[in-house]
């Protein structure tokens, strides 16, 4: 089982202090192959790397319908409250034009645990379409994928039953060295920025948890 790592990067020539989040698969943390995949996105995109934001379980390989992360919405314990989760086909961060054939994307699942409890998850992965047939290829993968072994294999709750709800979100990835999501946002000082790193004490406990659920 492999794991994602969110990598926290700063651009190096902006006046602006701006942040910059991409998550790729590793099988190791500090392997030669992870930093190597640092310094291809610094050298190429002009940034400086900061360090970890976040450390999570994922599937082994990017490809489509891997499995690339949850998110848990406990208080939406029901069908009708997993819907608020719902984008609308407008508001997807989609390009019109893209020629990419990769999109990230979120689905959403009511799920009922084996005791009983009820929550919605956001499940993150990879549709590979062109964008005029995007939304009907989701369609298919929803009924072609057990989604409900998917999130047993890499989660520590064991889910009974699964409903499909919806797509909470759609953007363009081009998967360049690997990565499969990003996200950018501005900060007013550099302290505020580096406050979003994970510490080593946290990096190793979470990657401690990772390895015994493994």
């Amino acid at each position: 089982m492999a794991i994602g790592v969110t990598l926290l990067f700063k651009e190096r020539n902006n006046k602006v202090i701006k942040g910059i989040i991409k998550s790729i698969i590793v099988n190791e943390i500090n392997s030669v192959e992870y930093k190597n995949t640092i310094d291809q996105i610094c050298d190429y995109y002009d940034y400086n790397f900061l360090g970890i934001n976040d450390i999570f379980i994922t599937s082994e390989l990017l490809e489509e319908g891997a499995f690339l992360g949850r998110t848990t919405y406990y208080d939406l314990n029901s069908i009708e409250k997993s819907k608020q989760l719902i984008k609308q086909k407008k508001d997807y961060a989609l390009n019109s034009k893209t020629s990419n054939e990769n999109f990230n994307c979120s689905l959403i699942y009511h799920c009922k645990d084996f005791y009983g409890e009820t929550f919605t998850v956001s499940i993150l992965t990879i549709i590979t379409s062109s964008l005029p047939n995007l939304l009907k290829r989701v369609t298919k993968f929803v009924g072609e994928v057990d989604m409900k072994e998917r999130i047993n294999k890499y989660s520590i709750d064991k889910i009974d039953s699964i409903t499909y709800v919806g797509i909470e979100d759609i953007c363009d990835v081009d998967l360049k060295f690997g990565v499969f999501q990003t996200f950018y946002s501005d900060f007013e000082t550099i302290d505020d920025l580096k406050a979003e790193l994970m510490s080593e004490r946290e990096i190793n406990e979470t990657i401690k948890d990772i390895s015994s659920e493994k």
